[in-house]
């Protein structure tokens, strides 16, 4: 008789995309000359700007347009580095003037005021898995994951055979979140998706619904390759 084989593999499915918001970083420099165009070009990750001038400084406020340009001058300043040598994912632009310090896809923004999380929690966006867990920030961003909480994460626990019974137990989310189970034979043709199981389960504290699932498959199997997805 064959003993039982099973591989458990997690791939964590992405349900939701955060809104995106455009920044533009460029060195702001004094010109002369009301709406002139500067002839030298400012080099910031990887692009070349120019910048028009808003006429003499400080110059009071005054509105001014060129092209597609509005200006306020008053408002201009030189950008100062204070440390250039801070850049904590490596990507060549300073931490001061990268939006995403930490390179985890979560804006910096929403890792300081909490927007990532809808407000219920802060993750520090000079760290891409504040909890050690894992699971990126921006990963439990998507699935509303506590990013605080090291053992919150997808994560499968265990799983148990009985004769044709094959049971799972995994991390997952409650509150009306759905939760898959798919397979596959062979991991030859990529991850498995087969829809074996598909439930919205209830149940769990708002706003995480922290819940431990389960799952009963009845069916002779000598092995097969399973992975779970949450969407909220």
């Amino acid at each position: 008789m064959r003993t039982p084989c099973v591989a458990l593999f997690l791939i964590g499915v992405l349900g939701i995309i955060l809104p995106a918001r455009a920044e533009i970083h460029q060195l702001g420099r004094i010109h002369d000359g009301v709406g002139a165009m500067s002839t030298n070009t400012a080099a910031v990750a990887g692009g070349a700007y120019r910048q028009a001038g808003a006429g003499n400084q400080p110059g009071g406020i005054a509105t001014l347009t060129n092209v597609q340009w509005t200006l306020h001058a008053g408002f201009l300043q030189a950008v100062d580095i204070k440390q250039p040598w801070l850049d904590t994912d490596g990507n060549g632009v300073p931490d001061e003037m990268d939006p995403d310090n930490d390179g985890d896809y979560l804006p910096d923004w929403a890792e300081v005021d909490g927007s990532g999380f809808e407000g219920y929690a802060r993750t520090d966006p000079n760290d891409p898995d504040t909890d050690g867990d894992g699971m990126t920030d921006y990963r439990e961003s998507v699935g509303m994951y506590d990013p605080l909480d090291p053992d919150h994460y997808l994560h499968i626990l265990s799983q148990d055979w009985d004769e044709n019974t094959l049971t799972l137990w995994w991390i997952g989310k409650a509150g009306g979140t759905t939760n898959t189970i798919l397979w596959g034979e062979s991991l030859l043709d990529g991850a498995p998706t087969n829809i074996q199981h598909s439930a919205a389960y209830s149940g769990g504290d708002a706003p995480w619904y922290k819940a431990t699932n389960s799952f009963a498959w009845f069916e002779a199997k000598t092995s097969a390759f399973l992975r779970v997805r949450t969407r909220r």
